[in-house]
C-alpha cells in the first residue's frame, strides 16, 4: 500500500491580522485638511468657537472636496449621477436640531453636508473618476445649478435605486486618537441610509429597524470617504438596504453595512 503525504497548508495566525491593520494605519494618505485646522485647533487640540474661522474654514475644505478627480468626474455625467442636498428641504426649526447636519457641524467635525449623487445600482462611482487627477481648487466652480435648489423630483426618483455621497470626515470625531469613532460612522451611515430609503417607502417616511456595520479598516481623522449604498429589495412598507464605505481612490474599503427600514402603517 502507498502512503501520500500531503503537507498541510499553513494556518492563518491570528497574530497576523494586527500587523496588517497596523501597516494599512500607518500607509494611509496625508491629512486632508491639517494646514487649514491649524488656526481652528489649540494646542490642546480643542477646537475653537469662532464662528467666523469656522464658516472660512468650511468654504476652503469645500473647495478641496470640489476639486477631487472623483466629484468631478461624476459632476461631469449628470444624467448617471444627479446631484441634491440630502438635507433639504428641512425646514430651519427642525434643521437647528439635527444631529449631522447642524449639531456635529464645526471645522473639525463635519463643516460640509456631503457631496450627494443619486444612480442606478448598475453604476460604479469610481469608475468615473476624473483622468485629470489634481486641479487648483480654486479654478473649480460650483455647478450652476445647486444642489440646494435642485428640483425635488430628483428626491423622489425611484428609477435610481443607488447612492453615492463623498463625506468630509474631521479631527474631531475620534475614539482612539486620529480615528473617527465608529458610532460616528454609524449614524453617518444611518443618515445616508435614510436619504436614499425615502423615495421608495409610502408617505416619504421611514424609521431605522435594523442596522448592521462590519468594521474592516480604521478610518483615519481628517479624510474624505465615499458611501456607496443600494436598495436591495422592496417588501411592502420595508426596504432593505446595503452599503460601502472606502477610500477615495476605492482601493481600501473601511466597512460594509446593510439595514431595514420601514414605513409607519398609515393612520387609519
Amino acid at each position: 500500500m502507498t502512503h501520500t503525504q500531503t503537507t498541510p497548508e499553513p494556518a492563518t495566525s491570528q497574530a497576523v491580522k494586527p500587523k496588517m491593520l497596523a501597516q494599512k494605519i500607518l500607509t494611509r494618505p496625508p491629512p486632508f485638511a491639517a494646514d487649514l485646522l491649524e488656526k481652528h485647533l489649540a494646542s490642546n487640540l480643542k477646537p475653537t468657537n469662532n464662528v467666523e474661522l469656522d464658516a472660512s474654514i468650511a468654504k476652503k475644505i469645500h473647495a478641496r472636496i470640489n476639486a477631487l478627480a472623483l466629484v468631478r468626474g461624476l459632476r461631469d455625467a449628470p444624467e448617471q449621477f444627479k446631484e441634491f442636498c440630502p438635507f433639504w428641504p428641512m425646514e430651519p426649526h427642525v434643521k437647528q436640531h439635527h444631529l449631522v447636519s447642524e449639531t456635529l457641524g464645526g471645522a473639525s467635525k463635519l463643516p460640509v453636508d456631503p457631496l450627494t449623487f443619486r444612480h442606478k445600482a448598475s453604476l460604479n462611482p469610481f469608475d468615473f473618476i476624473s483622468p485629470v487627477a489634481e486641479v487648483e481648487p480654486s479654478t473649480v466652480s460650483e455647478p450652476e445649478q445647486t444642489p440646494s435648489i435642485i428640483d425635488d423630483a430628483i428626491l423622489k426618483n425611484t428609477d435610481d435605486d443607488a447612492m453615492t455621497q463623498i463625506q468630509y470626515l474631521g479631527r474631531s470625531l475620534c475614539g482612539h486618537d486620529g480615528i473617527i469613532h465608529g458610532g460616528l460612522l454609524a449614524t453617518i451611515i444611518d443618515e445616508a441610509f435614510a436619504r436614499l430609503a425615502f423615495p421608495f417607502l409610502p408617505g416619504y417616511s421611514g424609521f431605522t429597524a435594523n442596522l448592521n456595520l462590519n468594521y474592516r479598516v480604521p478610518v483615519p481623522a481628517d479624510h474624505v470617504v465615499v458611501v456607496t449604498m443600494k436598495v436591495d429589495k422592496l417588501e411592502g412598507r420595508k426596504a432593505f438596504l446595503t452599503a460601502t464605505m472606502k477610500s477615495l481612490d476605492g482601493n481600501v474599503q473601511f466597512l460594509e453595512a446593510t439595514s431595514l427600514f420601514i414605513a409607519p402603517k398609515p393612520r387609519e
